[in-house]
């Protein structure tokens, strides 16, 4: 994949669906997928509304959003463990009660 160059049409379709991947999703608490009339009003304004290319769509979208929410859920874990070691360190625990220290007498 390194060496690969894309070609026009490769290109012009990355950005078509760049524009389809930021105005056809619902973005309230979470990220959803495309939303189907956006992806047919997408596919009608470039005159290649067929059951292929649709169906070729929505396996792209099925696949790319599984990996999406699979990252994310990795990330939010790791986040967590993060906060919770952080956590950890910094309250002491039952095992880490805290030596009463002499202090100086400056009379």
């Amino acid at each position: 994949m390194q060496n690969y160059e894309p070609d026009e049409f490769n290109v012009f379709c990355l950005e078509r669906w760049k524009y389809l991947d930021i105005f056809g999703r619902d973005r309230a608490f979470s990220e959803m997928p495309l939303r189907e009339e956006a992806i047919d009003v997408h596919l009608k304004r470039y005159h290649a509304n067929t059951q292929d290319i649709y169906e070729t769509v929505c396996k792209i979208e099925l696949k790319l959003f599984s990996d999406r929410q699979e990252k994310d859920k990795k990330k939010k874990e790791a986040e967590e463990r993060k906060r919770k070691a952080e956590s950890k360190s910094k309250t002491p625990g039952p095992n880490k009660a805290m030596v009463p220290r002499r202090t100086a007498n400056l009379r």
